[in-house]
């Protein structure tokens, strides 16, 4: 029963003009390309300026964190319902096993100074668990980051892409 609606479908199509055929084509590889492939987002806020402007349009790789893995500095799309609906966009600086503290104005990440700005305030010692990230906005006195939210970390399942471009 279903090769014979297949067969349908097909013959439909078949009598189509070039221009819908392709047209259909354009529509369906844009579909799978945008579900599996590729993310595009709005950044809403200027959390992460001066790096990516509010209203800028940014390109998410989905299947990149798995397949490549996610290094401090990378810039993620991801989703943290606890904190905001939508999407959100920050960036890495504390890795799986990374002890993070904040003191003195002074990120550190496994003792390592990762960076300084006055705007930061102390955050205690903490060590970032397996499959998490800590994430920070660009804009480090506007944003809203894994400094301030209770659940501090954003997991591994919660990151949707890895931003291209």
């Amino acid at each position: 029963m279903k090769t014979t609606m297949l067969r349908r479908c097909f013959q439909r199509i078949k009598g189509l003009p070039a221009f819908l055929k392709i047209g259909i084509l354009a529509a369906a590889t844009a579909l799978v390309l945008n579900s599996f492939v590729f993310q595009v987002s709005l950044v809403r806020g200027k959390s992460m300026e001066p790096l990516v402007m509010e209203n800028a349009v940014v390109i998410g790789l989905r299947p990149a964190p798995a397949l490549f893995g996610i290094a401090r500095g990378d810039v993620v799309i991801f989703k943290k319902k606890s904190v905001f609906e939508g999407e959100l966009i920050k960036q890495v600086v504390g890795l799986p096993g990374d002890g993070v503290e904040i003191k003195d104005h002074i990120l550190y990440c496994s003792g390592k100074e990762v960076l300084r700005d006055d705007s930061l305030a102390d955050l205690p010692y903490c060590i970032v668990p397996e499959n998490s990230y800590f994430v920070l906005g660009v804009n480090l006195p506007g944003s809203s980051d894994s400094r301030h939210w209770e659940d501090r970390f954003v997991r591994l399942d919660e990151i949707e892409s890895k931003v291209i471009m």
